[in-house]
């Protein structure tokens, strides 16, 4: 060996984990259904049983995959700051040599890690059962949203990555195939829609009985659930109708669409499931016999009027392929918070809470108008930046 080979650094080899991302993204997405379910079981728990201790079942099931997902993302971390520069690549976020997307879902986690014991101290100190939308549900709720748009991130980005890349062995060996992480997308996105969908569901009460909830942190007006079902949804289904490019881009918010449907049915199973695996708790019992289809009106309906916006914001990127995002936001957000404010106008006066002709439906109109625009511009530019990422 020559002295110039002598005096050449050691080449560190690259971290199994950074030469293995889909399985680091696979992983992610199993914790993150696991999580999922296990949420829907808990709120199944409530309804049926009431809260108990914080370690009952359906939170076990739904922290164990929340810290799952954070120590998977600390090995990622570890391993970019353990690796070559290199091999790792530039600083991304917080000067961590890990991908943007995985970067963004640990700070989810870390959220959610902070929301369980704040959560804990509130139903201690104010009740054991009280609404979705009190703090530290919303800080825990939108930890997961947090941690499935650092997911969706990381799994476009790495699509990316390797549409211009060699890829090698390992890497190939496991990389899903165009139509797999078209469906993998789908799944993302659709996990978004139902934790959204639980927090439009609390404010039912609120905005179309326009009833107060003795626990809620506001009080009743009927703008509360369009404003946030026309910006969150609008925003999430432009985003989807924007950022994919190899199959036509008018597919993707159908689809998830349909995944969110199939998970909403799936969590009546799991729930199920549960009850008859672990039941008695203790001496925690079912009040009455938990039915699968006996679903909760305000989930199902959250997630029904989805359905006529969603075909709007499709039939616009099916024949608005060449608008630019500023006018597929405007466009998507006329029309996805018009119809949400029509179908409540409409469910509303099915219910007897109101005629329709009203003036609260004329402010849910402009509401949902204006949250809609809102979100729609977001979401078409946010779709543009996830179809080619440099990240």
């Amino acid at each position: 060996m020559s002295s110039q080979e002598r005096t050449l650094p050691l080449r560190r080899a690259r971290p199994w984990l950074l030469r293995h991302p889909w399985f680091v993204l696979g992983s992610l997405t199993l914790f993150a259904l696991v999580a999922a379910f296990g949420n829907a079981w808990d709120l199944d728990w409530h309804v049926m049983i009431g809260r108990d201790t914080f370690w009952i079942p359906p939170h076990t099931m739904m922290y164990a995959a929340i810290a799952l997902s954070g120590m998977l993302v600390a090995g990622v971390v570890l391993s970019g700051i353990l690796a070559d520069p290199a091999e790792a690549g530039p600083p991304t976020l917080l000067g961590l040599r890990a991908p943007l997307g995985l970067v963004v879902l640990g700070l989810g986690v870390v959220q959610m890690t902070l929301a369980a014991p704040l959560d804990d101290w509130w139903h201690r100190m104010f009740g054991v059962d009280v609404t979705i939308w009190s703090p530290p549900h919303l800080i825990g709720f939108t930890g997961a949203l947090v941690m499935l748009a650092g997911l969706t991130i990381a799994v476009l980005a790495q699509r990316h990555r390797e549409g211009s890349a060699r890829l090698d062995e390992a890497v190939s060996a496991l990389r899903p195939g165009p139509r797999a992480l078209f469906w993998l997308t789908a799944l993302l996105l659709a996990l978004s829609v139902r934790w959204l969908t639980f927090l439009n569901s609390a404010s039912l009460q609120l905005s179309w009985a326009e009833e107060p909830d003795p626990y809620a942190v506001v009080g009743p007006w009927v703008g509360w659930w369009i404003l946030w079902a026309s910006f969150a949804m609008s925003w999430t289904f432009v985003a989807s109708a924007r950022c994919w490019d190899d199959r036509p881009s008018w597919k993707l918010p159908l689809s998830v669409l349909l995944v969110t449907l199939a998970l909403r049915l799936a969590e009546y199973f799991v729930s199920a499931a549960g009850f008859a695996l672990v039941l008695p708790w203790g001496d925690q019992v079912l009040t009455e016999p938990f039915q699968i289809f006996l679903a909760d009106l305000g989930l199902w309906v959250s997630t029904g009027v989805l359905i006529l916006p969603v075909l709007a914001v499709a039939a616009m990127a099916r024949w608005g392929r060449a608008w630019s995002p500023r006018t597929m936001g405007l466009a998507a957000g006329v029309a996805w918070g018009g119809l949400l404010a029509l179908q409540f106008a409409l469910l509303r006066v099915a219910f007897d809470f109101a005629p329709f002709w009203s003036a609260g439906h004329a402010v849910a109109l402009a509401v949902g108008l204006a949250a809609g625009v809102l979100g729609g511009l977001i979401g078409a530019a946010q779709g543009e930046w996830l179809r080619r990422p440099r990240h």
